[in-house]
């Protein structure tokens, strides 16, 4: 029982560290919500704050919710998903893709209220009841597919000993890089794309996109404005498959020159292969914390024969599923500190190719659109921002006025 109380506080000490992080942001928001605007009008200065507020009150609403979802894993659900999928073939599959897929419903009702009320009240959510289950039921299919590929070969009487953990770190990694490079694909089926190659606009990309020595499969507006009114762009994919996506609310707010900058940003990850780098670095996190697991694995049976859990491999990776998001959370700061390093990068490659005020201003006008508070707590931006703060990603630029 040692072991267990060891990661129960553990995990109790994540949960904490987590709430008090995100209660000092929004205590911190409160009292600057009343500073002078920065980027914002007065109005969405304050529009701004409350939006962030209402969101992390929901995040941490959520997350107790998440602690009854996991007791109620670990004390029932396991057992009884064993128990329906004991009679069938691949039940190592069946098990984690049941898993991850009972585990998004349990949390559509967060999600729902986030796009229904929160996002509603602000102006963002322009998506339609219909089309956001749709989309939901989308991604539980894509789940339980890539799911079940990657873990169908997982023997029912795999040993906890042993090499175990790096079958689990290789599953995960797997699915990271999965996801990357099928994202292309599995978006088809959300959005519309619309190839805008031919367009003026389309030509100047094409241009851009030679100068930074890159190739796609072709550049595209997507119909984003049916969920979303936010603005955003993104390249997608992995080796062939890569693409320039558009929102048509970028399009539609921002100039040519803007867009163009916003791009040139993104090309500065990609030139700096900052896709690659980032999985790197989260594959050596998941490889240390696996590894750690690995050399610890013997009391993985104490903990069964307390919690009275089945000594089955495909439950273990469940669980580990829950024991690797602690840890995972504690190296946080480590990451987004690479992450931000990395964008203040792209930033200065992205200001090389375009322009410096062009992109100034299109970083100005995705704050406004968007509505994206610029003040953030020290210790919240730690742990939570993948971007540096607006403003000194602004003052990097070296413009004035």
């Amino acid at each position: 029982m040692g072991f267990v109380w060891i990661l129960v506080a553990f995990y109790a000490t994540y949960i904490a560290v987590d709430l008090a992080i995100t209660i000092a942001q929004i205590g911190y928001v409160k009292r600057t919500r009343g500073e002078k605007a920065a980027l914002l009008s007065d109005e969405d200065w304050l529009k701004a704050a409350d939006y962030q507020i209402e969101s992390l009150r929901l995040g941490i609403v959520g997350r107790i919710y998440s602690l009854f979802c996991l007791a109620l894993w670990v004390f029932w659900g396991f057992n009884q998903l064993d128990a329906l999928i004991n009679d069938s073939g691949f039940k190592a599959a069946l098990f984690i893709s049941f898993y991850l897929i009972i585990n998004s419903i349990l949390h559509l009702p967060f999600r729902y209220y986030e796009t229904f009320r929160i996002d509603q009240k602000f102006g963002f959510n322009r998506s339609t009841r219909k089309l956001f289950f749709t989309d939901f039921v989308k991604q539980l299919a894509i789940v339980f597919i890539i799911a079940f590929l990657i873990t169908f070969a997982i023997p029912d009487n795999f040993s906890f000993q042993g090499y175990w953990w790096l079958y689990a770190f290789t599953f995960s990694m797997l699915f990271i890089v999965a996801v990357n490079l099928l994202f292309p694909l599995f978006a088809k089926l959300f959005n519309r794309f619309e190839p805008i190659d031919d367009t003026p606009l389309g030509e100047k990309i094409k241009m851009l996109l030679g100068q930074a020595g890159f190739s796609a499969k072709g550049v595209f507006k997507i119909d984003a404005a049916k969920r979303d009114a936010r603005l955003n762009a993104y390249f997608a994919g992995l080796g062939k498959t890569k693409r320039v996506a558009l929102y048509d609310t970028l399009i539609e707010k921002l100039s040519e020159r803007e867009i163009l900058a916003v791009l040139g940003h993104e090309l500065g990850h990609f030139k700096h292969k900052d896709i690659f780098k980032r999985i790197g670095a989260i594959g050596i996190v998941l490889f240390s914390a696996f590894a750690f697991l690995g050399v610890i694995d013997e009391y993985f049976y104490l903990v069964f024969e307390a919690l009275n859990l089945p000594q089955k491999i495909y439950i273990l990776f469940a669980f580990l599923l829950i024991v690797i998001e602690p840890i995972v959370f504690f190296a946080r700061p480590f990451i987004n500190a690479f992450s931000r390093r990395a964008e203040f990068a792209a930033d200065a490659y992205g200001a090389k190719l375009t322009d410096k005020a062009d992109l100034k201003s299109a970083l100005i006008k995705l704050v406004i659109e968007n509505r994206s508070y610029p003040r953030k707590y020290p210790i919240y931006a730690l742990w939570n921002e993948s971007h540096p703060n607006i403003l000194t990603r602004i003052e990097r630029l070296g413009i004035d006025g």
